[in-house]
């Protein structure tokens, strides 16, 4: 999700070969942006590219709507994201998510801007408990660990 148009990819798929993370290399992007947030230029550069856009809200996105949208678009009835704490919060509120999956990757960030896995938007979250439904190492020192949502009140 882009809502202002910054992330100018060079191709329609996820390239990240050499970093040592090849996992979603491949997979092709569809960018998510808001109506008034994207020049045209953007618009015409993701055209050229060959990466579809859907729009989800008006000056920022609408991860509901974006969701909606895209499993619509693309004939799917779930989806994965693959974002950082903000984004995830924000599909989390809106009722999105049912279960989590955590690729952990042994490396460390020395950022003191890193965010946990969920963000509060605004207010707080639910009381979360994370059932773990299945772990998986992946190579390179990685583990995925596959959890359900289970919110208790």
């Amino acid at each position: 999700m882009d809502s202002k148009g910054t992330v100018a990819s060079k191709t329609n798929v996820v390239e990240m070969k050499g970093s040592g993370y090849n996992y979603f290399d491949g997979d092709r992007i569809v960018e998510v942006v808001s109506k008034n947030g994207v020049s045209d230029s953007f618009l015409t550069h993701l055209r050229k590219v060959g990466i579809p856009y859907i729009f989800a809200g008006e000056d920022s996105v609408d991860s509901g709507v974006a969701f909606h949208k895209m499993c619509e678009c693309l004939g799917e009835k779930q989806g994965f994201v693959f974002g950082g704490a903000t984004l995830n919060g924000s599909f989390l509120k809106q009722g999105l998510v049912t279960d989590v999956s955590l690729l952990q990757v042994p490396a460390f960030s020395n950022n003191d801007k890193d965010l946990p896995l969920f963000n509060p938007t605004e207010g707080k979250f639910p009381p979360l408990f994370l059932n773990l439904v299945a772990s998986e190492s992946v190579g390179r020192g990685g583990t995925w660990l596959h959890y359900a949502l289970d919110k208790k009140e």
